[in-house]
């Protein structure tokens, strides 16, 4: 979570991605809303406007609500996750990158890992979300979630049978 001033335009959006080939962006988050949107500067900086996984629609990060210290503040981000890792690695099948967040561990008692693998020939991407229980917390069970992958409106999706031209 970025400190002080840092926290004014942070976004809830831990371990979101965006993927691109080239110049084409394809998988995108929303953005952010600038001075000219200041209506939608909330909602495009909650976790559903990214490209990640979201817990019951959880609002984990906190801004000022508070007329007197948003004015002085700014929409400030106040809560957010403490741990984050990250690694990158080469393997066999491409580059990966793997992360982790503990934002989640407060309200559910569990850890967000994401794995995210590019194939050496940049054509395929390939990953995994896992929830994990924390030792020293009781996690809660049967948490509705959602993983989001907000698609650039240049890029058309087809089912993938349709696109491999299978029955």
């Amino acid at each position: 979570m970025p400190a002080g001033a840092f926290a004014e335009n942070a976004h809830a959006a831990c371990l979101a991605f965006e993927f691109s080939s080239g110049s084409q962006r394809i998988i995108v988050n929303c953005g952010a809303a600038g001075s000219a949107q200041p209506k939608w500067e909330s909602a495009l900086r909650a976790t559903a406007a990214h490209s990640t996984l979201v817990l019951a629609d959880a609002r984990w990060r906190r801004s000022c609500r508070r007329a007197l210290p948003r004015n002085l503040l700014g929409a400030r981000m106040l809560r957010g996750p403490k741990e984050i890792e990250t690694r990158r690695v080469e393997t066999t099948q491409g580059w990966c990158v793997e992360a982790s967040h503990d934002a989640y561990m407060v309200p559910y008692g569990v850890r967000h890992e994401r794995q995210i693998t590019l194939s050496q020939q940049g054509l395929a991407i390939t990953g995994a979300d896992r929830l994990l229980p924390v030792p020293s917390t009781k996690a809660k069970k049967d948490i509705p979630f959602a993983i989001r992958f907000h698609i650039h409106p240049d890029v058309r999706v087809l089912p993938e049978s349709r696109a491999a031209g299978c029955c």
